[in-house]
């Protein structure tokens, strides 16, 4: 998927190209529809992480690392983004948006995939937020208008915290789109409002939400406006002000009645002065971001609420509130939005969308993100034009392989799925010409070259099978089949039809991790000690991935990718397997610690385990040879500890290779060439998960050319 970041290390925003996240325990992953830009926001965001980089200057490197390491281990949450500020790592940019549920983590309760949803997103294609940072969109409230939720909410609070009633007086001091939106809340309330700032289209837009404009800078003019307002000055102020204008800060008790109450929302380290606070009995007030629970983990992530009585108002009620108040008409934002822009042109033009008066609405729609290549992700020039063909249309092919298709030359001639109006979706979203509900239209069709297969496990042989048998080149997602006999068949199929592609998702080896570790083992002079642990993630018992006629089981379904892997990092087949599981639970295989010896002499160590913490991360592998070792963290984080001349890789995101193995297939397709991998090396890893699942349940080891002689 595409993200807008900022880079740490050159200051400059752009979208890149990274690994969708996973939903983590207590959180919501969401396919984003519209997101909000926000400009003072925004910039507020990139300024503060540069000034953090600047000023980190001679800080030790392993420190910066100690802290990447221990807090950003559980994924990019936006309870981290202090973090970002501080480490070589990109920040991801945007607060607030909307869209439509795909996936709900364990502990989240009452959201469910396909509502709406609005809350803090970043900008990119999908979104992970904790559950009580998210809300369910009325029916009648549109995409666009439910986008401003975190910021109105954010200004709700501030204006609750002034508690300020019908027929009192505010100043707001500072308009940016909070204190725009707290003009607004306090004229909705009956509040009579004064906005001061210093952009005249600024106090234009005040001018329409009911507010009397004054000019910042007029400072005596403040002062005579709110010393003709009853008291001989304003019941509330609520200071927003930015870095530039944060000189007038102090004049906020100036504004004030006796016994009134000042809120920072912005500039809060300049307090009025002293004098004042006692003489005329101020209370002042800072604000938290959109109420309580904000930066509180165990609220956000579902593991405790505030009780009702006590805390009425927390982050996530002020959000139901908004689109409450959104539904039922009183909350009109249409006079804020400035633009609308489509994702891939917010990505390419942020810098001059960031000095937008008013807001940004970024549109997610296919036409504004689907088919646009990023950067080097563009792949070369195929001689022909491949026509490709999607069959399933569920979550692995709508968010990873549609998509890395679409930054290739192919065509995309149909998606396929039993379920009609889901391929329906994709075709619309991917411009594929035509969708259908089975896969003998495309069979039949000659002039589809390809077949991509993404549908659940137990179809995989077959529709393999039937690919070959039409003359058709096949990329199938792991696992290439689920039983021995399904194997075999395979095997004939393709030993007649050589001159056809067979590939087969073993995606890890297309990383550019994978490329630098062969680069550094290169020329070893002693076999691979691996050890690879693999936080798998919970996968509830009834799903159709643990049945062993549909799925396999997440052994032969998954963590075949990780014995491919292996293999391909020691350069030699798998010869032996022998293997452990839990021996309790209805579910055992996503427990299964898996040792596998290499026809080199490399041995490995897998441990797929399930019951971990999501803040752990994902993966870890440790390569030992030659008194050097390297280790490799979630696909991102590459280190070398002995080699004279390599100390780390970073990527900007998990790079597990799907967009290189795509891309990789399609231009082979349009050039010729050999198999991208041997036929034997995706036998061998498929045989050695068979085999892990049979020595696990019979407590032995497997020596593969004996136990599967007419095919190892």
């Amino acid at each position: 998927m595409i993200q807008i970041v900022q880079d740490m290390q050159s200051g400059r925003v752009h979208g890149a190209q990274i690994e969708a996240p996973l939903c983590q325990s207590g959180c919501v992953l969401i396919r984003t529809r519209r997101t909000l830009l926000a400009g003072p926001l925004e910039r507020a965001s990139i300024e503060a992480s540069a000034s953090a980089l600047a000023a980190r200057g001679g800080a030790e490197a392993a420190q910066i690392a100690q802290a990447l390491d221990a807090v950003s281990a559980g994924g990019a949450l936006p309870t981290l983004e202090s973090v970002y500020r501080h480490l070589n790592v990109p920040l991801p940019l945007g607060c607030s948006g909307a869209g439509v549920v795909l996936a709900v983590g364990r502990g989240v309760r009452g959201l469910a995939p396909g509502q709406r949803v609005a809350g803090l997103f970043p900008h990119a294609e999908i979104a992970q937020t904790p559950q009580r940072l998210c809300q369910i969109v009325p029916e009648n409230v549109s995409d666009d208008a439910a986008a401003f939720v975190i910021p109105m909410a954010i200004a709700l609070h501030g204006v609750r915290l002034a508690q300020r009633t019908l027929g009192e007086t505010a100043i707001v001091l500072g308009l940016d789109l909070i204190g725009l939106l707290s003009v607004k809340l306090l004229a909705a309330g009956g509040c009579r409002v004064l906005a001061a700032d210093g952009r005249a289209g600024r106090l234009a837009l005040a001018g329409k939400l009911g507010a009397t404009g004054l000019a910042l800078s007029d400072h005596e003019g403040l002062r005579r406006a709110a010393g003709e307002l009853p008291g001989g000055g304003a019941d509330a102020v609520i200071v927003n002000l930015d870095d530039q204008e944060s000189a007038a800060a102090p004049m906020a008790g100036d504004l004030c009645r006796r016994a009134a109450r000042i809120v920072l929302i912005g500039c809060g380290s300049v307090p009025p002065a002293q004098s004042l606070l006692k003489s005329k009995e101020l209370s002042v007030t800072g604000a938290c971001a959109q109420g309580p629970g904000r930066f509180d983990s165990d609220y956000e992530l579902g593991r405790r609420d505030y009780p009702y009585g006590f805390v009425r108002w927390s982050a996530q009620r002020d959000l139901q509130a908004v689109l409450e108040a959104m539904a039922d008409g009183r909350l009109a934002v249409d006079a804020l939005i400035e633009r609308r822009v489509g994702f891939l042109d917010a990505a390419d033009h942020y810098d001059e969308l960031v000095g937008t008066t008013g807001a940004v609405i970024i549109d997610y729609s296919h036409e504004a993100a689907a088919a646009r290549p990023v950067g080097r992700q563009q792949p070369p020039a195929a001689a022909v034009e491949p026509s490709v063909a999607v069959i399933g249309a569920g979550r692995h092919a709508s968010e990873v392989l549609l998509p890395a298709l679409g930054r290739t030359q192919a065509q995309i001639a149909h998606v396929a799925d039993l379920e009609l109006n889901a391929a329906k979706k994709l075709a619309r979203r991917f411009g594929a010409a035509r969708a259908v509900s089975d896969a003998e239209t495309i069979m039949r069709d000659a002039n589809v070259n390809a077949v991509v297969i993404a549908t659940g496990h137990s179809a995989h042989a077959e529709l393999v099978i039937q690919s070959l048998e039409n003359r058709k080149h096949v990329l199938v997602e792991r696992p290439l089949a689920t039983t021995v006999a399904d194997l075999q068949a395979v095997l004939h199929s393709a030993a007649r039809h050589a001159d056809r592609q067979l590939l087969v998702g073993f995606n890890l080896r297309f990383s550019r991790h994978a490329d630098q570790i062969l680069r550094l083992l290169a020329g070893r002079g002693e076999p691979l000690t691996m050890n690879l642990t693999v936080n798998a993630g919970y996968v509830p018992p009834e799903h159709w991935l643990h049945d062993p006629m549909r799925g396999g089981g997440r052994v032969i379904g998954q963590a075949v990718s990780y014995i491919d892997f292996l293999a391909f990092v020691a350069g030699s087949p798998v010869k032996t397997v022998a293997a452990t599981r839990a021996s309790r639970g209805l579910v055992r295989d996503d427990r299964t610690a898996i040792c596998l010896g290499f026809a080199d002499g490399s041995t490995a160590m897998l441990n797929f385990f399930a019951n971990g913490s999501a803040e752990w991360g994902g993966e870890e592998l440790e390569i030992f040879s030659d008194e050097r070792v390297l280790r490799l963290r979630d696909f991102k984080e590459l280190d070398g500890f002995g080699f004279a001349s390599f100390k780390r890789l970073r990527t900007s995101g998990s790079d597990r290779g799907h967009q290189r193995e795509v891309a990789a297939f399609v231009n082979r397709l349009g050039s010729g060439g050999g198999a991208l991998i041997p036929l034997d090396q995706i036998v061998n890893s498929t045989l050695a998960s068979f085999a892990a699942v049979t020595a696990a349940a019979e407590n032995r080891t497997i020596i593969l050319d004996r136990e599967y002689r007419s095919m190892a």
